[in-house]
């Protein structure tokens, strides 16, 4: 046997290997979802069910964002509660596509929930593929949460 050959031969097969795997890496679904929340004061038009004008109010927003180079189809969003699974969604737009480098969102204050949040809870997104993206998990700040329920009444 020729040791170039089978030099040549190992290395053309690592090359086409690092080939299949670029490709396949560029076309999987990368998808992360994030949650930021917060306590502020509702202020301007009164858009979401939460607080009134000018009175603190606890925000969640879910951030759902492409990071991949193919367009993925969102079914569903939201948050939901790790303990007992329950969970809160928002609409999707229509057409459910996020394209590359596209992000939707949702917010809402957490006063209008339906939903029990008292632990630990997770963003997610449920693909058209039957995937499900979590962001990690995440605590209501209990001060907040405080200052919020003993708060002075604001301008109605």
């Amino acid at each position: 046997m020729d040791p170039l050959a089978i030099y040549a031969a190992v290395v053309a097969t690592a090359a086409l290997g690092w080939q299949v795997f670029t490709r396949w890496q560029s076309r999987r679904a990368a998808v992360k979802v994030e949650v930021t929340h917060a306590a502020e004061r509702q202020e301007g038009v009164l858009q979401l069910p939460g607080p009134r004008r000018g009175e603190l109010g606890y925000r969640v927003m879910v951030i759902v964002s492409n990071r991949g180079e193919t367009t993925q189809f969102v079914d569903a969003f939201g948050i939901r509660a790790v303990e007992d699974e329950t969970a809160m969604t928002f609409e999707v737009p229509d057409d459910k596509a996020l394209r590359p480098a596209q992000s939707m969102r949702g917010q809402f204050w957490l006063e209008a929930l339906s939903l029990e949040v008292d632990g630990r809870f997770v963003g997610f997104a449920g693909l058209a593929t039957g995937e499900v993206v979590e962001s990690r998990p995440q605590e209501l700040h209990a001060a907040l949460l405080t200052a919020i329920e003993h708060q002075a009444p604001g301008p109605h």
